[in-house]
């Protein structure tokens, strides 16, 4: 990425989206994790200190987080590295994105589909974790008890 864009993309402006990475990829993996403990919450969100990058207007740019379940789970940690990944697509993935949302709309209106009633729960908790996480980041990486 050229520098520019980690001090004027719309993911780095505070009053755009202050949440930053946290609020965009970090989203993903928190519903992962979520997704793969059967969107059971955890009992306590770590910022982990030496993972947390900010621009110059404080926008968090990376970030490492620990989720903390009871002792009956047990969790593998890992070093992620940079790996640059293309993917080849017909149209851009916003456009695409709009295509299914006004697909689904349409099979939800003409009845052919009906409303996934487990995406509104699954969302607030995937949010309760992020915000947590950046809760955490804000207090100098101190744990979040939820």
């Amino acid at each position: 990425m050229p520098p520019e864009f980690f001090e004027n993309n719309i993911r780095v402006k505070q009053d755009m989206d202050a949440l930053g990475v946290l609020g965009d990829l970090g989203w993903y993996c928190v519903g992962a994790v979520l997704w793969a403990k059967n969107y059971e919450l955890p009992n306590v969100v770590s910022a982990l200190p030496a993972g947390v990058t900010r621009n110059s207007a404080g926008i968090v740019l990376s970030c490492t987080a620990c989720l903390n379940y009871d002792q009956d789970h047990k969790t593998t940690g890992w070093n992620a590295e940079t790996e640059k990944v293309v993917v080849d697509n017909q149209i851009p993935q916003e456009a695409f994105m709009v295509q299914e949302l006004a697909r689904l709309a349409q099979g939800i209106k003409k009845c052919e589909f009906r409303p996934d009633n487990r995406w509104p729960e699954i969302s607030r908790k995937t949010q309760i974790v992020v915000d947590a996480i950046k809760k955490s980041i804000d207090l100098d990486c101190k744990p979040v008890y939820l």
